[in-house]
């Protein structure tokens, strides 16, 4: 099935875009006819005109006996206006989320930089403190000999 679509035919009035809280509010069903005689056996899909006119109502019209129809073709605009609405929200994410993942990037480079520092600065006060322990029991055991021969000629010289 075709329509005439001819950029000659046509006044543009401005682009066919409806909302999200529109678009959500179409409610897509499955069905069958009750009579079959007019209509394809089966299962069908589509939308109930009456939901449709509610925000849509120029794509709804109504037969001599209040009977309603729905133009299909012309819900197609606005499903893909929809979708590329929808495409650029998901690129702005995408976006955001490589600035994000790029900041946070940098943000672990500097962080293992800094860890790296902070464990070679730790690695030298281990060092430093495993010599100054090492000097001081030297010199405690230096002192406790002093102390020891100080004992000893203390003892002598009393004994004396």
């Amino acid at each position: 099935m075709t329509q005439r679509s001819d950029a000659r035919l046509k006044r543009v009035l401005r682009p066919a875009s409806v909302s999200s809280v529109i678009f959500h509010a179409l409610r897509p069903i499955e069905f069958e006819w009750i009579n079959a005689t007019r209509a394809p056996p089966g299962l069908q899909a589509g939308f109930l005109a009456q939901e449709v006119a509610t925000w849509l109502p120029h794509l709804v019209s109504a037969d001599s006996n209040g009977m309603l129809s729905m133009n299909y073709i012309g819900l197609i605009p606005y499903v893909v206006s929809h979708v590329q609405e929808l495409d650029m929200q998901l690129q702005a994410c995408e976006s955001r989320l490589s600035d994000q993942s790029t900041s946070l990037q940098e943000q672990l480079k500097m962080a293992t930089a800094a860890n790296a520092e902070l464990l070679q600065r730790l690695s030298v006060l281990e060092q430093q403190v495993a010599a100054d322990a090492a000097q001081m029991h030297q010199r405690l055991a230096s002192l406790e000999t002093a102390v020891a021969g100080l004992e000893g000629s203390t003892k002598t010289a009393l004994a004396v």
